[in-house]
């Protein structure tokens, strides 16, 4: 198996791991436990190894508070920590949903980087994912994922964005309607 599949497999047992955070039954069952060989409250280590990890994402006092540092630290502490939806972090950073899930995937990226680097976990992850998954399931696994996202961020927009004409006219009128009190 190659590194980029490993890292895959990194990253979709990390993701798993964040949704479930604070689920020991989930934890527990994760393959990241035999990764960072926990021992004894399995669950317990895990959710403190995550904990930390993302703190050691939290830009310093130097880093602009718009800075590209500061959206990925929000996003996974909103998103994860404290289990807030997509629809309410996306509001409070002023982004649209679309927008939040690109940069959740940046950020998941972000944060498992940190794991695999201050953690070594190149030569482990390796074998983890290729016991874990089989190599036809590990491939079938991570291969699908993209054309799943897709899948269903095009059936959410057909669902949010009933198809009917639009007349440019009325959209421009109501537009300056709206603005008209703040000019």
């Amino acid at each position: 198996m190659d590194g980029e599949a490993v890292q895959a497999w990194f990253i979709a047992a990390l993701r798993k791991v964040l949704q479930n955070l604070y689920d020991p039954h989930e934890l527990r069952a994760s393959p990241l436990v035999q990764v960072f060989d926990l021992q004894g409250d399995a669950a317990a280590g895990l959710r403190r190894l995550i904990f930390d990890a993302i703190q050691t994402l939290q830009p310093g006092g130097d880093v602009p508070p718009h800075a590209q540092a500061w959206r990925i630290y929000q996003i996974i502490t909103y998103r994860y920590l404290e289990q807030s939806s997509q629809a309410v972090v996306a509001s409070n950073l002023g982004l649209s949903i679309r927008q939040l899930r690109r940069q959740e995937r940046v950020a998941e990226s972000v944060l498992a980087d940190i794991l695999w680097n201050t953690h070594n976990l190149a030569a482990r992850t390796a074998q983890m994912a290729a016991d874990t998954l089989g190599a036809a399931s590990f491939a079938s696994a991570t291969g699908n994922e993209p054309v799943q996202a897709r899948e269903s961020e095009l059936a959410w927009l057909q669902r949010s964005l009933p198809s009917e004409t639009v007349h440019p006219r009325a959209v421009i009128d109501q537009a300056l309607r709206t603005i008209a009190p703040l000019a």
